[in-house]
């Protein structure tokens, strides 16, 4: 009869074999890059994140004030 302790650890030890088998792909520059920097005239989205800090909206008393200042683009219907 198998112990339980036995029988977790032999679960774990699959479970990370699992995730470990699942990365071996090639990673460098043989693969090229990821992505490509486009100008704001080819894709068209014009972004500026200016911010002006006050007395009331500032760091200190906002700690999030820098943060959240980007432009998520996703291809949705792969037409590149």
């Amino acid at each position: 009869m198998t112990s339980p302790f036995s029988q977790a650890s032999w679960l774990i030890a699959l479970i990370f074999s699992f995730q470990f088998a699942g990365c071996h792909h090639k990673a460098g520059p043989e693969m090229g890059p990821a992505f490509t920097m486009l100008t704001s005239e080819k894709t068209g989205l014009h972004f500026d994140n200016t911010l002006t800090p006050s007395p009331e909206l500032n760091i200190f008393e906002y700690m999030y004030f820098y943060n959240g200042g980007g432009v998520a683009v996703a291809d949705f219907n792969k037409d590149g």
